[in-house]
């Protein structure tokens, strides 16, 4: 009887130590979720983070596309001018003719 309470006194001393070692067995697998909780916020921010760069990465060829457009709108303008002076010019040339046929004129009718 007496080697009987002994097991059974052995069996309750052990079973509190079971029971902390199971409790320390979940205390580290909630470690264990929580470092995988903070590691998928890690990748959810990470992706985030992309998604930004890519829109910046838009934006900026937006910006580029629109710097492109003003050089073009320069130039045209630039182009515009130069039509007009060489419109101005042929105004120019053309009185300049007129202004010959009539010196052509007066030579004319002096020589009558």
């Amino acid at each position: 009887e007496v080697i009987e309470e002994v097991k059974a006194t052995e069996e309750v001393i052990e079973e509190p130590k079971a029971a902390e070692e199971v409790i320390e067995e979940v205390k580290a697998a909630e470690e264990v979720i929580e470092e995988s909780k903070a590691a998928e916020e890690v990748i959810v921010e990470s992706k985030a983070a992309e998604e930004v760069i890519e829109k910046v990465k838009a934006a900026e060829e937006v910006i580029e596309e629109v710097k492109a457009a003003q050089e073009v709108i320069e130039e045209s303008k630039a182009a515009e001018e130069v039509i007009e002076e060489v419109k101005d010019a042929e105004e120019v040339i053309e009185e300049v003719k007129a202004a010959e046929e009539v010196i052509e004129e007066v030579k004319a009718d002096e020589e009558v």
